[in-house]
């Protein structure tokens, strides 16, 4: 790992900030590389309101992973000066644990043995059968949502540092403030309807690792990921349209 040029140096921290093994807008400390930082710019000059919102979406995402068992590593902000001089002057850094693992959006050739392959199926279903149970919640209720969960890039199979058990860890928390549908004004039937593909987002995931799988299928989150197109989608042309991306995904070989 490189560290940054000296001018790219910002508070808050004491130390520089160098480029992690993640990705390149994933940054880490030298003397802490079981810490992850990303910076994010600012949208809103009003300091007060960013940092409402922060604490909303916080508590937002804490709700939603209690309630469906989701883990994901600890979370911190810190304020201070911005690395990106010519577009802002402060910028918000999100601190988190460094969750060592399988990203499953780049899953490398299996060399799980064959209690590990268990293992991950097993993890790996109870994941996709919560986010199924997740869409239909929040179809039916309405509501702030976690919007960008039903991507394999913001999942991680594995553990932190002192951990000796692999588990999924939700390691993408930052974008969940827009709403499936408003109960109230079902008019915004457009944004619905992207929202509702987060169904055929599922169905991906699944035939994806059943691949990684060696064609292991998951039955039971194929099962709970039908329940959920029949309980939500309608009759309409539109919604059709989307169960039948569904099943056309999951019948992928």
């Amino acid at each position: 790992m490189n560290e940054l040029p000296e001018e790219k140096y910002s508070e808050p921290f004491n130390e520089p900030l160098i480029n992690s093994n993640v990705s390149d807008k994933i940054k880490t400390f030298r003397n802490n590389p079981e810490l992850v930082v990303k910076e994010m710019t600012l949208d809103d000059k009003n300091l007060e309101n960013v940092l409402k919102r922060l604490a909303d979406e916080r508590k937002l995402c804490e709700d939603i992973c209690k309630e469906y068992d989701i883990a994901t590593p600890n979370i911190y902000y810190a304020i201070g000066e911005s690395s990106k001089f010519k577009y802002d002057d402060i910028s918000i850094y999100q601190i988190k644990d460094n969750v060592h693992g399988l990203i499953l959006s780049d899953l490398p050739p299996n060399n799980f043995n064959e209690a590990e392959t268990i293992e991950f199926k097993e993890e790996a279903e109870k994941l996709l059968i919560t986010l199924s149970q997740y869409m239909m919640n929040t179809a039916k209720n309405g509501g702030l949502w976690l919007h960008d969960i039903f991507y394999p890039r913001q999942w991680v199979y594995g553990k932190r540092k002192g951990e000796t058990k692999n588990k999924m860890y939700l390691i993408d928390v930052d974008d969940f403030e827009k709403y499936i549908h408003d109960p109230q004004n079902l008019d915004e039937e457009v944004m619905y309807l992207i929202n509702l593909g987060k169904l055929v987002s599922i169905a991906t995931m699944i035939t994806k690792i059943e691949k990684y799988l060696g064609g292991n299928r998951l039955e039971n989150a194929r099962d709970k990921l039908i329940i959920a197109t029949k309980e939500i989608l309608s009759d309409s042309p539109e919604h059709k349209g989307i169960r039948m991306s569904v099943e056309e995904v999951l019948a992928r070989k």
